[in-house]
């Protein structure tokens, strides 16, 4: 079925994250004090696979140059930081937008 629908929709991808977070911590914001902190983003990529390949490559060129030095198992979200995630989104040719 993907095959017939990506003919109209193609085949990129795009993720949108949104984090609202309050003196409260990441509870829902009704009631408190303070205005809430917003941070949104915003990651295109025409091709889903290529977007995929290039998650997965970023990782392991890190993991390989010593970017990445975690002894065990973790998450992409746990052992990767902030500044090698802009780096590799840099190289990667993905747009990123942040709001």
């Amino acid at each position: 079925m993907t095959q017939v629908t990506d003919r109209w929709s193609g085949v990129g991808v795009a993720m949108r994250a949104r984090v609202v977070a309050s003196d409260r911590g990441f509870e829902p914001v009704d009631d408190s004090s303070e205005p809430p902190v917003i941070a949104e983003a915003t990651l295109c990529h025409d091709d889903t696979a290529r977007a995929a390949g290039i998650g997965a490559g970023s990782v392991a060129a890190a993991v390989l140059t010593g970017g990445i030095v975690k002894p065990g198992v973790w998450t992409v979200e746990q052992s990767v930081s902030t500044a090698l995630f802009e780096r590799a989104i840099a190289k990667s040719g993905f747009r990123w937008m942040c709001g």
